[in-house]
C-alpha cells in the first residue's frame, strides 16, 4: 500500500479510508507499510522536508553500519501531517521509533549513546529518535510499544487521530533510490 494522502484534517489517516466503517483487518490500520522511496516521493515536497528526509536516510545508514540490519521504524510526528497548512510552518524533524534487534556485542558504547540520545540525533540527523528493543521481555516490549503508539497516534494540540508509517530497515537499495530521488529534486548530495 502506498503512503496514503493526508485526510480532510491534514494528517495521514489512522485507518484505511477505502473501507466505510470500522477497520476489520490489520491491513486497514496504521502504521501503514511503506518504503523509504515512497516516503520521500510522497512527503519530500519542500526543500525543508527533503533536508529532514536526507538526515533520516543517513541515520538509517548509520543504524545498518553499526549492525542493525534488521528491525523496522515507525515514522510519525508533524512530518506526517500537512504541517505547512495546519501549523503554518515546516516540520523541524521527523519522529522515528526504531524497533531494533539486540545491539551487536562488539558495538562501541559511544555509538550506542549517539543513536539513543535524542538531542544528538535531532542535531545531526533531524531525527527525533526512540528505541524499542525486539529482544525485551514480552511485557516490557508491549508496554513500550503501547506508550509510543499512544503518544504518536494523536496530534498533541487537539487529540486528532493520525496514522503512522512502518519502514523496514534492511532496504539498502531502496534507501539509495530514495536518496537519488531527493537529489533529483535539487537536494545537494552530501
Amino acid at each position: 500500500m502506498p503512503v496514503p494522502d493526508f485526510n480532510s484534517v491534514g494528517v495521514l489517516p489512522p485507518h484505511s479510508e477505502f473501507r466505510v466503517g470500522v477497520p476489520i483487518t490489520l491491513a486497514d490500520i496504521s502504521p501503514f507499510p511503506a518504503t523509504a522511496l515512497e516516503v520521500c516521493q510522497k512527503l519530500g515536497n519542500t526543500p525543508d522536508r527533503r533536508e529532514i528526509l536526507y538526515g533520516w536516510l543517513q541515520f538509517r545508514k548509520l543504524l545498518r553500519d553499526i549492525g542493525h540490519d534488521g528491525g523496522f521504524q515507525w515514522v510519525d510526528g508533524s512530518f506526517t501531517e500537512d504541517a505547512e497548512k495546519n501549523r503554518g510552518r515546516s516540520p523541524s524533524d521527523i519522529d522515528v521509533v526504531s524497533f531494533l534487534p539486540p545491539a551487536p556485542a562488539n558495538l562501541d558504547p559511544a555509538i550506542l549513546q549517539v543513536i539513543a540520545d535524542q538531542n544528538i540525533t535531532k542535531k545531526n540527523y533531524k531525527v527525533h529518535h526512540m528505541i524499542v528493543r525486539l529482544n525485551w521481555s514480552g511485557d516490557i516490549l508491549v508496554e513500550h510499544t503501547r506508550f509510543w503508539w499512544g503518544l504518536l497516534s494523536h496530534r498533541k494540540d487537539d487529540g486528532i487521530w493520525k496514522g503512522m508509517l512502518k519502514i523496514d530497515l534492511n532496504t539498502i537499495a531502496n534507501d539509495a533510490d530514495a536518496n537519488n530521488h531527493l537529489v533529483s529534486l535539487g537536494l545537494q548530495d552530501k
